[in-house]
């Protein structure tokens, strides 16, 4: 995923370069670059997020040998 957004930056990089002067084209590409950013930048996060979380133990209640549940606190 980072591979392609790099590519697709660079490739709005490389257009930006070839508009400069363009009282017209250079602000839209100014503004796609940064809206892709920051697109990428929030898919980047949430899937860092998403890998990076701790995921919650399960927790199994033990039954008492007569089946009772367990006591609280125990």
């Amino acid at each position: 995923m980072a591979a392609n957004i790099s590519r697709e930056a660079g490739e709005l990089r490389a257009a930006l370069a070839d508009c400069r002067g363009d009282r017209v084209a250079e602000p839209k590409i100014t503004a796609a670059l940064l809206a892709h950013l920051l697109v990428s930048t929030r898919e980047l996060l949430q899937n860092l997020l998403i890998d990076t979380v701790r995921r919650p133990r399960l927790l199994m209640a033990v039954a008492d040998p007569d089946g009772d549940p367990p006591a609280r606190g125990a």
